[in-house]
Parts: C-alpha cells; sequence; structure tokens
C-alpha cells in the first residue's frame, strides 16, 4: 500500500489583512479591495471529509461588509453557515455581466441568511 501523506492544520488565524484583486479579462477591468481582512479556520485538513469551523469577515471596495461564520466540508459537499452582507455595492462585478446583459448592478443594504447544504 502506499505512502499516503495527511495536512492537518488546528487553527488558520488572519487579521486586518488587505488584498487587491484586479482582473484583466473582462472588456473593462473588475477591481475589488478587500480590507479589515479577518479569517480564523479551525480543523483545516487533506482528509476531504473533515469538517472545517470557518468565521470570515471584510470589507469589500470600502463600503460593504460581509461575514460568515459555521461549519463547511468539501466531500460531501457542506456547508452550515451564517452569513451577514451589508451595504454591498454590487457595481464592481457590472464588467462579469455587461457582456451577457444589459442589466444595471445596483446595492444590497443587508442581508442576513443561513445556508445550509
Amino acid at each position: 500500500m502506499p505512502w499516503v501523506w495527511t495536512l492537518n492544520v488546528d487553527e488558520i488565524q488572519l487579521d486586518n489583512y488587505t488584498f487587491k484583486v484586479e482582473d484583466l479579462i473582462p472588456p473593462k477591468p473588475a477591481i475589488f479591495l478587500l480590507d479589515k481582512v479577518a479569517l480564523n479556520l479551525k480543523g483545516a485538513s487533506s482528509v476531504t471529509n473533515t469538517p472545517i469551523r470557518a468565521n470570515i469577515a471584510f470589507r469589500l471596495n470600502e463600503s460593504g461588509t460581509f461575514s460568515a461564520q459555521g461549519t463547511a466540508m468539501i466531500e460531501p459537499l457542506f456547508a452550515d453557515l451564517d452569513v451577514a452582507v451589508t451595504n454591498l455595492d454590487l457595481r464592481a462585478a457590472q464588467p462579469y455581466v455587461e457582456p451577457f446583459v444589459s442589466l444595471g448592478i445596483g446595492r444590497i443594504l443587508k442581508l442576513l441568511a443561513h445556508v445550509h447544504s
């Protein structure tokens, strides 16, 4: 039997990180600034049927906020998350919509949801 490697990480913690993502593929570039990124993962593993506890929050393009916390698993695909979105300006995603539909995208003022799959 071949040797199989397993990677287990007890906890991953990021606090107050900033990421700028620029997608130059669409005709009009899509730019996203994620700041105040906080991420906490517990129980991450290369064993795909291991549940991972996650807590993530960030601000998008200096106005909207996104947060999610709960448990997820890769295989079988599973998520039990509480999600909150506030003042999210979706116009940053407009470059992905324009080639297909003439549709103006606006803003999500507040969304609270529980996702279970």
